[in-house]
């Protein structure tokens, strides 16, 4: 399936912990929320949930949405460490 420009991200929350992705992005090291990209036909839901299992081999069901929109600014997004 085609790819959108849409992108997602869950919060994973399990015995009051949060998973978070540790990734290297041009030298640097960051945590992220496990997500990625949208594809066409996809709801944004069904697009977090294969995203999470993709990267966790962890399946879930979406508790909570919240929808809304992030402007990326020049700078990488995410938690630097």
């Amino acid at each position: 399936m085609a790819r959108t420009n849409n992108r997602v991200a869950g919060i994973v929350v399990k015995d009051g912990q949060v998973l978070l992705m540790h990734r290297f992005k041009n030298g640097e090291e960051h945590w992220v929320f496990p997500g990625g990209g949208q594809e066409e036909g996809e709801t944004p839901e069904e697009t977090v949930v294969r995203e999470i299992e993709e990267e966790t081999s962890m399946w879930g069901a979406v508790v909570y949405t919240r929808l809304g929109r992030y402007k990326r600014s020049s700078k990488t997004h995410g938690v630097s460490a």
